[in-house]
């Protein structure tokens, strides 16, 4: 194509293609769209391994701070998270329930597993890091 060329059609086929775009199926940060996002917009992020999240879903990041995949999304799937705080096994996501800890290789295979402590957190400016 031309250096001096205003416009370009673009009519290839993704499988034409010689690699897959990774960011095919990324999308923004959850915002107030409802018809996207039923679970509204994000309320609270951690950094570390940066993460966000909604009522009752959160979603890891890797490397790619303002895209946010589908795939990287974990629903709770007992109560409201209030709070995600990383720690030296994963995260730890509190909620108005049972507390739970997520580990995985990488954003897109994590797993949620739930703390048997009946310990909800019911005010997310409680959720400290105390240093070693």
């Amino acid at each position: 194509m031309a250096i001096t060329a205003d416009s370009y059609n673009d009519t290839k086929e993704p499988g034409e293609l010689q690699e897959q775009a990774i960011t095919e199926n990324w999308i923004g940060p959850p915002d107030d769209d409802t018809a996207l996002y039923p679970d509204g917009p994000l309320i609270g992020l951690c950094s570390g391994s940066l993460c966000g999240f909604q009522a009752t879903r959160f979603a890891c990041l890797s490397l790619m701070p303002p895209a946010w995949p589908l795939d990287f999304r974990t629903t709770i799937p007992d109560g409201e998270i209030n709070g995600i705080v990383p720690v030296a096994s994963g995260l730890l996501v509190v909620t108005d329930k049972k507390p739970y800890v997520v580990q995985g290789s990488s954003p897109s295979a994590i797993a949620a597993i739930q703390l048997e402590s009946n310990q909800s957190c019911v005010s997310k400016r409680s959720l400290v890091i105390v240093p070693k």
